[in-house]
């Protein structure tokens, strides 16, 4: 995941946990009305980075009518954060998200340990003797030519694997902290490694109807139905802030653990802020120094690029999944936010050793924007990649 470049004495990096106490419900941005379902998914960082923002301000008392009037009149949110709660609220208004991460338990190390959605170019093939194994596509090294391939955005090349084996997409979603790390070091993961979403969560289905508050009966027509989020025992959701001293002091000295909505319906999960020993296990890396090795970035929260890849970013090969669309409620403006598509997350981009040192310069905190990686949109991990036919 992406380290926050700044001064040790500026800012501070703090991990959360959040623990359901509940089923969760996290809409879509389709219109939800009588006769409908509302289909929870799993939390964006837009609505965790709310739910954490919304939190700190209240910590501090803040005039919630005032910061929306404040918005509403034309201030951007720092603004008017500092207009209405003084230099904390600007201060809260500059803290960066980093999440929302799902975790399971180790039962080898008894520590929390996140998981990443598995790398768009990782494939399956059969073994006769061994059952499914793993394989990964790379680029192509320049001097081989692939019938047919014509070169595409300034010369990008194929991706490729050296096999004679019918490839497949892994029907599971995820991929362990040790299996990520592998796949970073330009090596082939296990299939141990990968996890399916069976085993982390499921969904319910619930029917409800609208009550009239008037007469105490069931209004006609307002029968709806929702499926909601529902993680298995010992799953969990993490995430960390990167903020002031004093903001991250707020966190600290308010109750811990602490109760906190998120998502919709007024659920809630147990907010738990984690000093350093007891953050979760990561897949961070120490890259080779050396320098002829290109670099490789995998999504590991949706991105929003206005296209299939961030600007700026000249890219060798990529491999980008489908698109997610991204709506929501606008609290201060009182209104819906515009829908969004964001490319989703695993998507994995190769980057040669060339360009990759001025490219990277205009993304110090994420892919994408400043103001949408502050949510925690773009955020990756980054490792190292070797052409498909040196492997």
């Amino acid at each position: 995941m992406t380290e926050f470049y700044c001064s040790e004495t500026e800012y501070t990096q703090l991990w959360l946990s959040l623990d359901p106490v509940d089923t969760l419900f996290f809409r879509d941005g389709r219109p939800f009305d009588e006769k409908t379902r509302a289909v929870s998914g799993l939390p964006n960082p837009q609505i965790l980075a709310g739910a954490l923002r919304t939190e700190l301000l209240r910590s501090i008392d803040i005039n919630f009518k005032s910061l929306s009037e404040a918005i509403g009149n034309g201030n951007t949110f720092e603004t008017a954060a500092f207009d209405v709660g003084g230099k904390i609220g600007a201060e809260i208004a500059q803290a960066r998200f980093r999440g929302p991460y799902i975790s399971y338990k180790n039962s080898n190390t008894d520590k929390d340990e996140i998981l990443y959605p598995v790398p768009c170019t990782l494939r399956l093939f059969e073994n006769n003797e061994k059952g499914k194994e793993v394989v990964r596509l790379d680029p192509l090294d320049t001097e081989n030519s692939l019938p047919g391939w014509k070169n595409q955005n300034g010369g990008m090349q194929p991706l490729w694997a050296m096999t004679n084996n019918i490839l497949r997409l892994p029907e599971q979603e995820w991929i362990t902290c040790e299996g990520m790390k592998d796949f970073l070091l330009g090596k082939v993961p296990s299939i141990n490694s990968l996890v399916s979403s069976d085993s982390l969560y499921g969904f319910e289905d619930r029917t409800g109807i609208t009550i009239d508050s008037k007469f105490g009966t069931a209004k006609e027509g307002m029968l709806y139905a929702t499926r909601r989020l529902v993680l298995k025992p010992n799953i969990k959701f993490w995430a960390s802030v990167i903020a002031s001293p004093q903001v991250i002091t707020l966190l600290l000295e308010s109750n811990n653990p602490r109760l906190l909505p998120f998502g919709g319906e007024g659920r809630q999960v147990i907010l738990n802020s984690c000093a350093n020993n007891f953050k979760p296990l990561t897949a961070q890396i120490e890259l080779p120094q050396n320098e002829k090795n290109g670099r490789i970035l995998v999504l590991t929260t949706p991105g929003h690029f206005g296209s299939w890849r961030p600007k700026s970013l000249r890219v060798l090969s990529a491999a980008v999944s489908e698109h997610v669309a991204i709506s929501g409620w606008d609290l201060a403006l009182d209104g819906p936010k515009r829908t969004r598509f964001a490319v989703r997350e695993g998507s994995v981009y190769f980057v040669s050793p060339e360009t990759f040192k001025e490219d990277m310069m205009s993304f110090p905190y994420g892919l994408g924007d400043v103001s949408d990686t502050a949510l925690g949109w773009g955020d990756y991990c980054e490792g190292v990649w070797f052409h498909a036919n040196n492997l």
